[in-house]
């Protein structure tokens, strides 16, 4: 009896602390804090140790998307191991921070939680990072190279060929833009086109066929181009669109076919609805696209961009 009275006692003292040292948190899909009545996220904070963490953010259904640890119970700069979930509960991401900062070996997984998606290695706080792609099927990589401290592409980047580790391209980066010789491979032995770039634009390019022999030049891939800047057909086409883009930049994708022709538009930016039918109609009605081109052929292709209120000059 005494060995059961003790128990239950202890158990009520460690409830008691924990309730005593738990805050909670409310957000939004943009993670700002809101009032609890409109809350699409929960933070659950627990005091573990003098000055140390443990944070637990939930979705507004209390399904449990990540867990982290900060010296503060607002949890503004994380220290320590990092683990993100699926609904299933998997692990999909599993990382660790130092001073609010990446640091060491990040893993990302696909959202089976078992094959390795990406690889991610940080040399030091707040550099950037290396960055490993592997496949879904066979966990091989497909691009390899550096992230800078931006988010952006840097220095050496290696493609390879689908379902084998055989070097397909070599490109070249400057925070994001392409810069230097970029080179692709017929089978990582014979050369298929040498380009030259400066600050992200082409200057020459050379192409062979698979016997080394020189042929006509192109380029592998053209993005789709519209006669007249987007955000000047907006502006001058919606009156939607031009009041909203006063206040703030409006993202949109459009599936372009290979025709030329707009056959699906999304605006992804939050507006009233009514405007988004009217931008999405004015989308619609656009004309005259000169199509994506793949290997010098015409392609579908969804295009992503945000549009600015800056008038561009024709």
């Amino acid at each position: 009896m005494k060995k059961i009275y003790f128990i239950f006692f202890f158990n009520t003292k460690l409830i008691l602390y924990f309730l005593l040292n738990l805050t909670l948190f409310y957000f939004n899909q943009n993670n700002l804090p809101v009032d609890k009545s409109l809350a699409e996220k929960v933070r659950i904070t627990y005091l573990i140790e003098n000055k140390r963490y443990l944070i637990k953010n939930f979705s507004r259904q209390m399904q449990l998307e990540s867990i982290l640890y900060s010296n503060t119970k607002e949890g503004v700069v994380y220290e320590g191991p990092c683990y993100h979930f699926n609904t299933q509960s998997d692990t999909i991401v599993k990382g660790q921070y130092m001073k609010g900062y990446k640091i060491n070996e990040w893993l990302f997984y696909f959202n089976d939680g078992k094959k390795l998606r990406e690889k991610q290695i940080y040399p030091s706080l707040n550099l950037g990072y290396y960055s490993i792609k592997y496949d879904s099927t066979f966990q091989l990589k497909t691009e390899e190279g550096e992230i800078d401290q931006y988010g952006k592409m840097n220095g050496k980047w290696i493609k390879y060929f689908e379902n084998k580790e055989q070097i397909k391209q070599i490109q070249y980066y400057a925070h994001g833009k392409k810069e230097g010789k970029q080179i692709e491979y017929y089978d990582s032995i014979h050369v298929k086109r040498e380009e030259d770039f400066a600050n992200g634009k082409l200057i020459k390019g050379k192409m062979w066929d698979t016997l080394g022999n020189k042929m006509k030049y192109y380029p592998a891939f053209v993005y789709p181009k519209y006669p007249e800047y987007l955000n000047n057909y907006l502006i001058n086409h919606s009156a939607c669109a031009k009041a909203i883009l006063d206040t703030q930049e409006i993202k949109i994708r459009m599936k372009i076919s290979k025709e030329g022709k707009v056959i699906s538009a999304e605006i992804m930016s939050k507006i009233e609805n009514q405007c988004i039918e009217n931008i999405r109609g004015t989308l619609l009605s656009m004309k005259s696209w000169k199509p994506a081109m793949w290997e010098n052929k015409a392609i579908n292709f969804t295009y992503e961009t945000t549009i600015k209120r800056k008038m561009q000059k024709e």
